[in-house]
């Protein structure tokens, strides 16, 4: 799982911009790695989200 993106103090939360802030992040990790390290830190709702989110990619670790 890598860090894409780190955003203290994000005051964009599900779409809207919000007066409360949390910090965000971008990750790039496979979808087990999200179901074990990130999903049990967000609600229902977004986990949605993520997942509508979620684009799953080729590795660039190919070995030919």
């Amino acid at each position: 799982m890598i860090i894409k993106l780190y955003w203290p103090d994000c005051n964009f939360f599900n779409g809207e911009w919000v007066s409360d802030v949390i910090d965000s992040y971008w990750v790039e990790c496979t979808y087990e790695e999200a179901e074990k390290n990130v999903f049990p830190y967000l609600s229902p709702e977004q986990i949605e989200n993520s997942k509508k989110n979620w684009e799953p990619r080729e590795s660039k670790n190919n070995s030919y």
